[in-house]
């Protein structure tokens, strides 16, 4: 594996790491520079980059297209700190989008806090009935 930049290279990459590394769209033909780059109402009305940024190990019920998170890519992001940079950059992406933020606490733990956009944004998502809204979480 060599890292070059945001372009990372290996040898049989699978569709999730060549989009992780920059390499290769996904099947819609976005770059995750471009996902990175959309606002608040495209990242709210478009469902299918979710399980690109957000892979799980299961097919996608909603997305038939996503990838599927295996081993070797679950080894390859523990190996590489470009695609945990990248993985991180979309974590915030989407905690942004739902008006959160990481803090770093004085002992140097890092936690996830509200932002100071959380009562706008939380008007988009923490709503019952939302496709958004996480179970078990009160909208109060």
């Amino acid at each position: 594996m060599r890292s070059q930049g945001l372009y990372i290279t290996m040898s049989e990459d699978s569709l999730l790491l060549q989009f992780y590394s920059g390499r290769s769209p996904d099947v819609r033909g976005r770059t995750i520079e471009q996902i990175w780059q959309q606002d608040y109402e495209w990242l709210e009305q478009t469902h299918d980059y979710i399980q690109w940024l957000f892979p799980l190990n299961e097919k996608s019920r909603f997305n038939p297209n996503a990838p599927l998170l295996t081993k070797t890519d679950i080894q390859a992001f523990k190996d590489n700190a470009n695609l945990r940079k990248n993985l991180i950059q979309s974590f915030k992406l989407m905690l942004d989008f739902y008006g959160l933020k990481i803090q770093v606490t004085q002992d140097g733990k890092e936690t996830i806090t509200t932002s100071e956009s959380f009562l706008k944004r939380k008007q988009n998502w923490v709503n019952w009935g939302n496709h958004n809204y996480p179970c078990g979480l009160r909208a109060s």
